[in-house]
């Protein structure tokens, strides 16, 4: 990803006032949204600082009215999150700042391992969730569409209604073992990965249904069965 002068400029101008108040330094990689070229007007600005660290901390520094997002750690602290912790679950977020980071300083053989360990376990995603974690998810969503059955209310229909819809894409990706994605990237990931669920889903957010029997809830019965089918629903 080709950065922008302007915003590389910004990024180099605050590194050099605030890297000194940091210990030492050895790596800054730039993260997120600036990273993978999906930033906007409101988006921060991600950098992980890796270095002479004692433990992993974040703060957030405000510079030139853009909020920036520190995490700094020792080399150790990263390579253990990425390749033990975060495959634990779907919410790989350092994995995957790293493995779609870009070095800013400090471009080195160490910098060139850690993005390929990265790289390595992002490539093969998230460790399969165990019986208890599909249990819960179940046992989530079948509490929901119970409550929906029963619900009178309109009001109170459509808010169960985009509550099971949540669940079931929450489910989705931890069930399909992909890396969790803000929900503003959700529908765009489920084009890429599933066309079937992504219209679905389109259909039931265009329909929303205030009374029982609607074509919305059909579609949302089959959006459980295609989540959930297979684990027992």
């Amino acid at each position: 990803m080709k950065l922008s002068p302007e915003i590389l400029t910004q990024i180099n101008v605050f590194l050099e006032g605030d890297i000194p108040q940091c210990g030492t330094v050895e790596c800054v990689v730039l993260c997120g949204s600036y990273a993978t070229g999906k930033a906007t007007c409101r988006s921060d600005i991600d950098l992980c600082f890796i270095g002479d660290f004692p433990d992993f901390r974040s703060e957030t520094k405000t510079f030139r009215e853009r909020d920036y997002h520190l995490m700094m750690a020792p080399w150790s602290w990263y390579q253990h999150v990425v390749s033990e912790y975060e495959r634990k679950g779907n919410v790989g977020t350092i994995t995957v700042m790293l493995a779609n980071g870009t070095c800013v300083s400090g471009d080195t053989d160490k910098w060139h391992s850690l993005h390929e360990l990265a790289r390595h376990y992002y490539e093969i995603g998230p460790i399969p969730p165990s019986g208890e974690e599909i249990g819960r998810h179940l046992t989530r969503i079948r509490g929901l569409w119970n409550n929906y059955c029963d619900s009178i209310g309109p009001l109170t229909r459509k808010w169960l209604y985009l509550c099971i819809l949540k669940e079931c894409v929450t489910a989705h990706f931890v069930l399909r073992c992909w890396w969790a994605v803000k929900p503003k990237y959700q529908l765009e990931e489920l084009r890429i990965r599933d066309g079937v669920m992504a219209n679905m889903v389109q259909v039931c957010l265009e329909s929303s249904p205030s009374l029982p029997d609607d074509v919305g809830d059909k579609t949302l019965s089959d959006v459980c069965n295609h989540v959930l089918g297979p684990f027992g629903w």
